[in-house]
């Protein structure tokens, strides 16, 4: 793994602006295959091409599989369970909204990083509250004054953003000296799973035989680079980087999928829209670069 990603904090942190600049691309992606492929079908596909990747390129090795342990396999479990609700209230939500909109709410997953460390016993500053009310008041600047933004898709992407941040603090928090590889193919595999039982559920069609060639190519990019690599990246670069460090980088995800969707759909956004955009990265920013109060708590940094 460290020969592919490479060594130290700048090789993680250079993983992590990859991993966020195929997040934000794969907005208008989805929005595109959305139109032929429903979302449960669409997430179904996306994560049987991610455990195959890891499967073909690392799983066929016995020493892969040699020495699971009980935690590895209960964090990536339950990590891969909220990845899929993430996944799939993202990618519902983004029938309703554009994906500027999806870009920027899917973002507050930052500002509610700090939220969820305090559930593990990690003091932070005042500073970081003021952070949390900066982002909600621009989110509804830019989900209510402009009519154009759908309540529901924004309330469907804010809880998969919550999902999103609690995955990230779960697995610094709880998954320790275990393999990464191992850790991201039962992410993988577990969301499969999951989204093969509920496509049924949701009355969408497993195979999506009409689904256009851009709902296809969709599902490749989000397999192989949005998935299976991006969360490679994540699990690898959480040995180097504590979530508060990798939070200030996925701060960029909106910034990426706006521009992306400027170039592709041509979306613009109104000024309200913009100011509350605005609001949203300036409280990622200010939450994410602040550190964890320096005493009575437990460091969330991960070892040198």
């Amino acid at each position: 793994m460290n020969g592919v990603l490479g060594k130290g904090k700048l090789s993680a942190r250079g993983a992590i602006t990859s991993a966020t600049a195929l997040w934000g691309a794969t907005f208008t992606l989805n929005k595109l295959a959305l139109a032929s492929m429903p979302a449960p079908t669409l997430t179904l596909w996306r994560f049987v091409v991610a455990t195959a990747v890891i499967a073909i390129g690392w799983g066929y090795r016995r020493a892969f599989w040699r020495g699971i342990t009980r935690r590895e396999l209960g964090v990536g479990l339950l990590t891969g369970a909220m990845l899929f609700g993430g996944y799939i209230l993202q990618t519902e939500g983004q029938y309703y909204i554009s994906p500027s909109v999806s870009g920027f709410v899917t973002g507050l997953s930052v500002v509610l990083v700090p939220i969820f460390l305090l559930a593990f016993g990690v003091r932070l500053r005042a500073a970081h509250a003021a952070g949390a009310i900066a982002a909600g008041v621009g989110l509804y600047l830019l989900a209510n004054p402009s009519g154009k933004v759908s309540i529901l898709g924004t309330g469907l992407t804010l809880i998969s953003a919550a999902l999103f941040g609690l995955q990230i603090v779960v697995i610094e928090q709880l998954w320790k000296g275990g393999s990464p590889l191992r850790l991201v193919f039962f992410q993988m595999a577990w969301v499969a799973v999951l989204s093969a039982v509920a496509c049924p559920l949701l009355g969408a069609p497993a195979l999506a035989a009409g689904a256009k060639p851009i709902a296809w190519l969709t599902v490749a990019v989000d397999g192989v680079g949005a998935s299976a690599l991006a969360f490679l990246a994540q699990a690898w670069a959480l040995t180097k980087l504590s979530s508060l460090e990798i939070s200030v980088i996925y701060s960029l995800e909106p910034v990426f999928a706006v521009a992306v969707a400027g170039l592709v759909l041509g979306v613009t956004l109104g000024m309200l829209d913009w100011l509350g955009g605005l609001i949203i990265v300036a409280a990622m920013g200010l939450v994410a670069w602040l550190p964890p109060a320096p005493a009575g708590r437990r460091s969330s940094a991960p070892a040198e």
